[in-house]
């Protein structure tokens, strides 16, 4: 979503890929290509907190392991002569009694401001841009954002989906506004 608020002269490359926490893309060898590809001055854009988060032995970091795992891409960023930028994770739109209770990324989004705040990282805090919006908007109007599906709207889920994890167009699309914002509001080039 990214790449159409710039013109040609910002290649925007997402590097992101599904599943993965700070721990599993740094030992699959993710984190080392990009280190291996960016160019002296090149922005990167560091999200992660959902699969840190994670139950599952594979993806879950601890916040130590956390910490230490941004920590080191933010050093190895700035050793390349790049520039990190940190960013929260999305919220999870989770409703009880008509409120917005997001304990599912529990401290990571905490950790990344206290990082970018310590290590003076410009930071987007999306989590809180779309925790507003979605306060806003409401329970059942913000499902449009994430992938909740009535079955038979999409050929991958054909038996629908109730995700309050993963966006739709309309949620990235979003995301994508508030992370141009505040590329602009903090000038960042």
């Amino acid at each position: 979503m990214l790449q159409a608020f710039f013109t040609e002269d910002v290649k925007v490359e997402n590097r992101a890929m599904g599943g993965r926490s700070t721990k599993t893309f740094i030992s699959e060898g993710r984190w080392d290509k990009i280190l291996n590809d960016m160019q002296k001055g090149d922005f990167v854009f560091i999200q992660f907190g959902h699969n840190d988060a994670s139950t599952n032995p594979e993806r879950h970091a601890s916040y130590e392991d956390y910490r230490k795992n941004i920590e080191r891409m933010i050093q190895d960023v700035r050793a390349k002569k790049g520039n990190p930028v940190l960013l929260t994770s999305v919220v999870m739109r989770t409703f009880q009694k008509g409120n917005l209770v997001d304990d599912r990324l529990k401290a990571y989004p905490a950790i990344t401001r206290e990082l970018a705040e310590q290590y003076n990282v410009p930071l987007i805090d999306v989590n809180v841009k779309m925790r507003d919006l979605i306060l806003t908007m409401g329970d059942e109007p913000s499902k449009v954002l994430y992938m909740w599906l009535e079955p038979g709207m999409d050929p991958s889920k054909p038996d629908g989906s109730q995700d309050d994890t993963h966006l739709r167009e309309a949620g990235a699309q979003k995301v994508a506004e508030f992370v141009v914002h505040d590329i602009q509001k903090q000038q960042l080039k």
